[in-house]
């Protein structure tokens, strides 16, 4: 008997290890066949996975405020933008088409180790009857932990097309996702360099239309920088409004200022007027970021879904949303010891919102020039135009050219061809011509090897076309415009390759992607290149050399303006201009430690320029280029505006502002050391 007690032990216990050890394979076959989504600014990707992992990484209570509800919700708010800004901390829960109930149990999941002062709810869905995607359920929940919270979501928030148990159990979903496999689907949590704290923001997108035609019945207009609703929206979704008043129950618990908002575009008629409505018996007021004291201008800061807001959009709202935390008395946390994941997180955003910028919208065609003029005595340097290179031509890429030894003028040769060849700073050919041009020559390297090189140019009218080939091989980058041909003279190699196309004013430079080894040798002949050297400056109004860029009074105010002044010899007028990298500078007024900023995040031209407290965001950053005469022009990073004294006139209170590139006089400035 004792040993058939044991034998049925022993098959029980077997039992038990093989149902452990099968549960234990299934779940890890569950974590690989599902869905990583990963934040991706090019490929639209949203990245819930690093969203509600990273906020689960977060130390416990160090939140402020959180975002929840839709994707316009952390579409328009940037957590990190408010962070450098005040030092206040705060998330966003949303994801996309998040409808009230899953809200509901999102918050509730944050509050598990979050003790927020604000909560910010998108309340748009709240009037909207159409039911969501279903995959966006999925998203959220499978980034949950288990727990009773995450079971009752599940059971909750099911649709007729997706259950409760595909919910919670994945795998069955996406049992069949094996041929979709790829590295990515065997690495688990957020990736290490994510840097939103559960925003999103496009940078490549502008909406360029009047009229946007929306899924679902609707046709938005835009009016005086405002979207209008051609007809008003659904009436308030009861199950929603059910779970709103979950939410605020759950926040009034918890001692939490709930504070409803409509994120993104809204409307002056329509959807604001019903939830409104809605709100008075609760004592609230909505909080709506399309009013026009937010600033955000729907042509310039939306997508072309006329919707969701862009960075510069999101810029803006932050912005506002900064200022109205600030004035709430929230703390500054930077630098302070329990907050240091916050300040890396911040840091990393820096380096990511100067590189998308640089990338996406004013890569400095001026800066490639100017280092290409600074080591042109290493290169063999072919040039070629293709197209039509001078109609948008200006005076400071003439200069930047005159540097690099090109001896004749781009202005008056349109549609022409033009090719010049120009050896370790020696001129050895260079001519404009109304007709196709071909250079065939050729050059020995180091090891005394003799390299055919054949350059072609053909302006609009005369095939339309340009080549840089050595040895048969073609390195030109294709586009209108000026092409340019790095080569090393001592391997034959081509260590650059761009296109900068001048035929409109907003230049395009294109960049060649070439072998590693190649592109290396011209990273590391360029990257201490600086075109301004650090220090102290009086910067000077090239319109009359006798007024000074100066900070009023020699204010210490956050946000005071900056104007001209005349020559002086005080303080007031003394910037430090310091190099930052990607050929971008700041200035700092030494009078009051802050930094020359456009206002109030502004994106379009006539930005006002004032002094901020540094945050390290694209507003403070500026491109500076050498202009003909010697002087300097300073380009913002974050608009790709100019440094403009307004009108132009030397005076004293005369305004500086930003404006779009010309090329005149009044951006224009000399930069004078100081001491």
């Amino acid at each position: 008997m004792d040993r058939m007690k044991n034998s049925v032990k022993k098959l029980m216990g077997r039992g038990l290890s093989f149902l452990l050890i099968l549960v234990l394979l299934l779940l890890g076959v569950q974590a690989v066949l599902t869905p990583k989504w990963h934040f991706s600014a090019e490929r639209f990707i949203e990245g819930d996975t690093d969203k509600y992992g990273s906020f689960y990484e977060l130390p416990e209570n160090t939140a402020d405020y959180i975002t929840i509800g839709a994707s316009t919700s952390f579409y328009t708010v940037s957590s990190m933008q408010i962070y450098a800004k005040t030092g206040i901390t705060g998330y966003c829960l949303g994801n996309g088409n998040q409808r009230t109930d899953l809200t509901y149990y999102v918050l509730k999941e944050g509050l598990k180790t979050q003790h927020p002062k604000a909560v910010f709810l998108d309340m748009a869905p709240i009037a909207i009857s159409r039911e969501p995607v279903d995959a966006n359920i999925t998203q959220v929940l499978t980034q949950m932990k288990p727990s009773l919270n995450k079971v009752e979501a599940a059971i909750d928030c099911q649709t007729e097309s997706l259950t409760a148990a595909e919910l919670l159990f994945p795998l069955l979903q996406f049992h069949n996702r094996w041929y979709q496999l790829n590295t990515s689907d065997f690495s688990f949590g957020p990736v290490a360099d994510y840097a939103q704290n559960g925003s999103f923001v496009r940078f490549d997108v502008k909406m360029d239309t009047n009229v946007v035609d929306r899924p679902y019945g609707n046709i938005y207009a835009l009016e005086d920088g405002m979207l209008t609703a051609e007809k008003d929206l659904e009436e308030i979704n009861e199950r929603y409004a059910e779970y709103f008043e979950k939410i605020l129950a759950l926040c009034q618990e918890q001692g939490i200022e709930l504070i409803p908002t409509l994120f993104g575009a809204v409307y002056k008629s329509g959807r604001d007027r019903i939830i409104e409505t809605y709100l008075e018996p609760f004592g609230l007021k909505l909080l709506n970021l399309n009013d026009p004291e937010v600033g955000i201008d729907w042509k310039q800061d939306a997508l072309q879904d006329g919707m969701h807001t862009n960075y510069w959009g999101s810029a803006k709202a932050s912005d506002y949303l900064a200022d109205m935390l600030r004035a709430k008395g929230f703390e500054d946390h930077r630098g302070q010891s329990g907050y240091e994941l916050w300040d890396q997180t911040l840091e990393t955003y820096r380096q990511w919102e100067q590189g998308k910028l640089v990338s996406y919208e004013v890569k400095s065609a001026y800066e490639y020039l100017n280092a290409l003029a600074a080591v042109k005595d290493e290169y063999l340097i072919a040039l070629t135009v293709k197209d039509e290179a001078s109609l948008a031509w200006n005076d400071t890429l003439e200069a930047a050219l005159r540097r690099l030894g090109v001896k004749s003028s781009f202005y008056g040769q349109a549609q022409n061809s033009f090719v010049a060849i120009l050896d370790r700073g020696e001129n050895l050919f260079e001519r404009w011509e109304g007709n196709k041009i071909k250079i065939n020559t050729g050059f020995r390297t180091a090891d005394g090897e003799e390299h055919s090189l054949y350059v072609l140019s053909a302006g609009f009218p005369y095939d339309n076309a340009f080549s840089v080939q050595i040895d048969g091989v073609d390195w030109s980058c294709g586009g209108r415009g000026l092409g340019i041909v790095v080569i090393d003279p001592d391997s034959g190699e081509v260590v650059s390759s761009v296109c900068i196309d001048s035929h409109v004013s907003k230049l395009t430079f294109t960049e060649k992607t070439l072998p590693e080894e190649q592109a290396e040798k011209w990273t590391q002949s360029t990257e201490n290149f600086q075109l301004v050297e650090d220090g102290v400056y009086n910067i000077l109004f090239a319109g009359g050399p006798a007024f000074a860029v100066d900070v009023p009074n020699g204010s210490t105010e956050e946000n005071a303006n900056i104007w001209l002044c005349e020559r002086n010899g005080e303080t007031p007028q003394e910037f430090e201009i310091r190099y930052i990298g990607d050929g971008l500078y700041t200035l700092r007024a030494l009078c009051s430690d802050k930094y020359l900023a456009i206002e109030n995040m502004g994106s379009t031209p006539n930005s006002n320029v004032v002094q901020e407290t540094y945050t390290g965001l694209a507003n403070q950053k500026w491109f500076i280029t050498e202009n003909l005469n010697g002087s300097y022009s300073f380009q913002s990073l974050y608009n790709g505006c100019m440094l403009d004294v307004v009108n132009g006139v030397a005076a004293t209170g005369t305004n500086i502002q930003v404006c779009t590139e010309n090329s005149l006089i009044p951006q224009q400035f000399f930069l004078e050391p100081v001491g």
